[in-house]
């Protein structure tokens, strides 16, 4: 059972080298397979920062995706399905969310329509005011 959802920076700092938390990503990863969900919109966004000009350890396009698709190949994928739109309204109004929390509140979305019940992250301050997920401070 899928029941840890990936967030982006785990996935990022597993695959970059000289980043300080990349043998703790990996180890975080390995020790939590088969449990582990990632989500479409974490794979765009880590393949988008891994590639990004400004990212201090840009990788072309073709190095990101084999990086990551091998952590994705390794956790359950889920997607937005027909109850994620109606789930991230009710998210959005509830919270009053705006702007760049638009971004994470589709994930917690799309967790939540796919029976994932916690996000591991090192961005604990962005899901933090979200009651129906729990959180797993990576």
């Amino acid at each position: 059972m899928h029941e840890i959802l990936l967030d982006t920076n785990i996935i990022v700092y597993a695959i970059n080298e000289s980043d300080t938390d990349c043998e703790r990503a990996r180890e975080y990863i390995n020790s939590n397979l088969p449990k582990l969900a990632i989500a479409d919109q974490s794979v765009n966004e880590a393949i988008r920062i891994l590639t990004h000009t400004k990212y201090k350890k840009a990788v072309n396009t073709r190095t990101a995706l084999q990086a990551v698709r091998r952590i994705s190949d390794e956790c359950t994928h889920i997607t937005p399905n027909i109850e994620t739109r109606d789930t991230f309204y009710e998210l959005v109004r509830k919270y009053k969310i705006t702007s760049n929390d638009i971004y994470d509140t589709y994930l917690v979305a799309t967790a939540l329509t796919n029976a994932v019940t916690h996000i591991a992250t090192n961005n604990v301050s962005d899901f933090k005011i979200y009651e129906e997920i729990k959180l797993e401070k990576f």
